[in-house]
């Protein structure tokens, strides 16, 4: 390597290494946003059963519903929906600062 077991490195020596071998230098990663953390984890094979689950609950129910059972019929559907929302934010927000 021609390095002086007394000295070591002097400062115009490493001009000739970078030469030589090669910088090291890595550009920084750049952190996924946390927009697309969230559409990645809603691409989950389970959280899109449970979405097309909530979407044929709300259909059905809402046109099987007595009249009079209408108005709240749609709430199944739609807590399965908010347990999907919940699931994919709390994912994401967990990869999102672990990425920054």
């Amino acid at each position: 390597m021609g390095v002086d077991i007394k000295t070591g490195l002097l400062g115009d020596d490493f001009e000739k290494r970078t030469e030589q071998f090669g910088n090291n230098f890595r550009a920084p990663l750049k952190a996924k946003s946390w927009c697309s953390l969230f559409i990645g984890a809603l691409d989950d094979f389970m959280l899109k059963v449970l979405i097309v689950a909530a979407i044929f609950s709300i259909t059905f129910d809402m046109i099987l519903a007595d009249p009079h059972d209408r108005s709240h019929a749609w709430i199944e559907g739609f807590a399965i929906m908010v347990a999907v929302a919940v699931v994919a934010t709390v994912g994401s927000t967990v990869d999102w600062k672990k990425e920054v």
